[in-house]
């Protein structure tokens, strides 16, 4: 399904998040096959887990929770807990921004490369592509 999105040229954030109170006892799946799944699966997807209880083991929780993990000894703790976690989902979906471009470049000439800095105070964030404006035509704003 997220492929099908991504083919539409959908901007999307994809989140899993794993809620836990303890030791799996329905044992569908190996520790490890569940960590190779997650270390397996789209970098674009962000994996966060939840653990409740005394039972939680922190450091698989965290593994698979590569994006985030919180945890809580009891109840009472729960509702800070689900807060952080929603504003780091929340943080994720709002981190993507559409940039158009309008490039003077259309005589197809070959391709040009394209280079997207963004800093903000002490994060900095940087990526490059390359385009061939064969077939581009006029009608920027």
């Amino acid at each position: 399904m997220l492929n099908d999105i991504e083919a539409q040229e959908i901007f999307t954030s994809v989140s899993v998040v794993l809620f836990t109170d303890g030791t799996d006892q329905a044992a569908r799946y190996t520790q490890q096959e569940a960590l190779s799944s997650v270390n397996n699966a789209d970098e674009n997807i962000n994996f966060f887990t939840i653990g409740l209880g005394q039972e939680i083991d922190t450091t698989v929780l965290s593994a698979i929770g590569r994006t985030g993990s919180a945890f809580a000894s009891n109840s009472g703790e729960l509702q800070d807990v689900f807060t952080d976690i929603s504003q780091g989902i929340a943080g994720q979906a709002n981190s993507f921004y559409l940039f158009e471009y309008c490039s003077p470049k259309r005589d197809g000439s070959g391709s040009s490369n394209l280079v997207i800095q963004v800093i903000d105070g002490d994060r900095t964030g940087i990526v490059q592509t390359s385009f061939d404006a064969t077939g581009f035509t006029g009608g920027c704003e």
